[in-house]
């Protein structure tokens, strides 16, 4: 559901809230239920999802219109982790995030913005 609104659908963020808080309620100390059946799946969606569009805007888009992308990109995913995430896990998808547009294609966004700037 969190990758359809990724993809501009609108959904239920009251539902996704309600739901994830059943996890959190039953194991209060701990939230292992919270962390282990969906927080792991959560990342891993995150990091597919984002590998996958990564490269794509890379070859599509100038550097400069790519670093907007990605900062509109952080920005809504801070904005939903915020409504969905408990405590200090809200942070962990932003990191993934991170890892997967910047870090992955370190070297293809330096060379994107070498070129842009030979261009201008």
């Amino acid at each position: 559901m969190i990758n359809r609104e990724r993809e501009g659908e609108q959904i239920d963020r009251t539902l996704v809230k309600e739901s994830l808080d059943i996890y959190v309620e039953m194991d209060e100390e701990s939230m292992k239920y919270y962390e282990r059946d969906f927080e792991e799946a959560m990342l891993k969606s995150t990091a597919s999802f984002y590998s996958g569009i990564a490269l794509n805007w890379i070859t599509s888009y100038s550097y400069e219109d790519y670093m907007l992308k990605v900062e509109e990109c952080l920005k809504k995913e801070k904005e939903k982790n915020y409504c969905y995430l408990k405590g200090s896990s809200q942070n962990e998808p932003l990191e993934v995030l991170q890892q997967e547009l910047f870090a992955l294609y370190a070297c293809k966004v330096e060379e994107k913005k070498q070129l842009d700037g030979k261009a201008a």
